[in-house]
């Protein structure tokens, strides 16, 4: 369609395609203005889309907000195929904003209050916007919040009248009637991902979502797959954002697990109401910045000054001995600092995808999906092989199927690209050095690199895992229960904490509380669709069992993780499941089994 006029405007360039429609950016050429011209997805039924559309359309373009994009008009090509003309926002979607690094929390908080205040026009209008997303999200070049696609993703596509809301068919297809590939859910909301009807709070439940996603740096949500991402937005409550960036006050905290309540009635009831409490966490934050920044500003100029002093004090015609050795310390502390900024190293910063990937690779290797874990960061690494950490953790996942030579590959790889561990950050050197000592059974170095992690970050969940597994790979079985028992508490959806407490309660003969931890890590597996992490339970509970004397009942545990190790792919787990189900077998006077 570039260079044809379509009305008055002339396509000039693509802007985006998706299973909504197209964009482009066309030029208004009455008015001489550059504008956003979408033709929607065409559905089955012409004349009932058409009219919808234009229904729609009425009703989006009387919303007038400083933060949400302009309609400016509609029409139909000759055709008869109908498209919407809108405000051009040029600058960075939120999305984009977010991977570039430079949000602060005073920031984040600034965009979802506007986005806040567009829903709640929107909400007051009647309309409910249910695709609330960072890439409907955006910045323009004057700083300012825009919000895009009011009311009406959902409303172009070909739905049933009898479908309460489209969106539920993202957790059970990756592609729409039109073909084209649906994106991960991670804003939907739980009426939105069981088909249940929506209103405005739907919204909100999207707007916390987004809220939490730029306070703690990554989704609220997260997973291998879309089925099991959208068991974890009906099922599950994700850490507090402060347990993933310290920085993090409580009152953010508050607001955003309020917001991200799975029954509406549960989360705010307006946006209004939770524009209200933003609005107050950002004011008491703003007086916490802004004595940061005069510290900021003091040393500055404290640096600054400080190449300037030795002389000042030499013209004075009096100085003391004591202000000049001042002088020349805080000279020789400059210079030291400038060398220090000019040759520090330069930490490697992996591109979005591939951290997409070490995110879902880590989630499903503390999740104990080994084999899924060693697929997704296998992903990561294809797509930035200098990404040390996803090696690292890679080699973890390599350890743990029992593929030594590919783990120490990976640990080869890892001693390669750090150096020394001078390029990283301190956690990020102490997992190394952990998950390092692990691979090469060096267990008593790995407890002490994750006991160090555990003081340095108290609130993180899988910290106290890695250094569970590790005083148990070294015998020290009640210090690892402790462990398990902490990360627990931390995350109380925590399904391998619940399973590594669970063998080690049976090895114990403990068996009502290894029975209880079985039981909460099943139904965590269960809701979250984690089909190895569960396959992988049900061969430790059936161990057990064997062990307890229970060989029917183990039988039939066996075999159930035999099924889904297959199902899975998980040759280490089918060879495992096997080897016990042999002994059942022999033991059970079967041997044709």
């Amino acid at each position: 369609m570039i260079g044809q006029v379509v009305s008055h405007y002339r396509i000039i360039e693509p802007l985006g395609e998706g299973g909504m429609g197209t964009v482009y950016i066309a030029e208004d050429m009455h008015l001489g203005r550059r504008v956003a011209i979408k033709f929607p997805a065409s559905s089955s039924d012409e004349h009932h889309f058409r009219a919808r559309f234009l229904r729609e359309a009425r009703a989006v373009s009387k919303l007038s907000h400083p933060h949400i994009a302009t309609i400016y008009d509609y029409g139909e090509t000759s055709e008869g195929n109908p498209f919407l003309v809108m405000e051009l926002i040029e600058g960075t979607s939120l999305s984009d904003f977010m991977h570039e690094g430079q949000m602060t929390l005073v920031r984040a908080v600034e965009i979802i209050e506007a986005v806040a205040e567009a829903l709640g026009e929107a909400h007051a209008h009647g309309i409910v916007h249910r695709d609330v997303k960072p890439s409907n999200i955006m910045i323009n070049e004057r700083h300012e919040v825009k919000v895009l696609d009011f009311g009406l993703a959902k409303q172009f596509k070909d739905e049933p009248a009898h479908s309460a809301d489209p969106d539920a068919r993202t957790l059970l297809a990756t592609h729409t009637r039109s073909g084209a590939v649906v994106g991960t859910p991670l804003y939907l909301s739980p009426e939105q991902a069981t088909s249940a009807p929506v209103d405005a709070r739907s919204d909100l439940f999207a707007l916390g979502a987004l809220l939490y996603e730029c306070i703690a740096g990554r989704p609220a949500f997260a997973g291998a797959s879309v089925i099991e991402i959208g068991a974890q937005i009906i099922h599950i409550t994700p850490q507090s954002p402060s347990q993933i960036n310290e920085r993090v006050p409580k009152e953010l905290d508050r607001i955003a697990t309020k917001a991200l309540e799975k029954k509406p009635e549960n989360r705010y009831q307006s946006a209004g109401e939770m524009l209200e409490d933003l609005r107050r966490a950002r004011l008491s934050m703003s007086d916490d910045a802004h004595r940061t920044q005069r510290i900021d500003r003091a040393e500055k100029t404290a640096h600054s000054s400080a190449l300037l002093t030795l002389s000042d004090l030499l013209q004075q015609p009096r100085f003391s001995i004591a202000r000049l050795l001042a002088g020349v310390s805080v000279v020789v502390l400059a210079i030291g600092l400038i060398w220090w900024m000019w040759f520090r190293p330069v930490v490697h910063r992996p591109p979005p995808e591939a951290e997409r990937w070490f995110d879902i690779g880590a989630h499903a290797l503390r999740e104990g999906a080994y084999f899924q874990a060693s697929n997704a960061l296998g992903r990561a690494v294809n797509i930035d092989e200098k990404y040390a950490l996803a090696h690292a953790r890679l080699a973890e996942a390599w350890s743990e199927l029992d593929y030594g030579d590919r783990a120490k590959d990976e640990l080869l790889r890892v001693n390669q690209l750090t150096s020394g561990r001078a390029s990283l950050a301190k956690p990020d050197a102490l997992y190394l050095e952990g998950i390092t000592a692990t691979v090469t059974r060096n267990f008593p170095l790995a407890i002490n690199s994750y006991e160090e992690l555990a003081r340095l970050t108290p609130n993180k969940a899988d910290v106290y895992v890695d250094l569970g597994r590790a005083y148990e790979n070294d015998g020290q079985t009640e210090k690892a229960l402790k462990s398990y028992i902490k990360a627990t508490e931390i995350d109380q959806q925590y399904a391998t904490a619940f399973l590594r407490a669970g063998i080690l309660y049976g090895r114990q003969r403990e068996l009502p509380s290894a029975k209880a931890a079985f039981e909460k890590a099943e139904a965590i597996y269960q809701a979250m669709g984690n089909v190895e992490g569960r396959g992988e339970l049900l061969f430790q509970r059936g161990a057990l069992l064997v062990q307890s004397g229970n060989i029917a009942e183990a039988r039939n545990q066996l075999q159930q993780a035999l099924e889904l190790a297959k199902v899975t792919a998980s040759l280490p787990l089918q060879i495992k499941a096997m080897l016990q189900l042999s002994y059942v077998f022999h033991n059970g006077g079967d041997t044709s089994q």
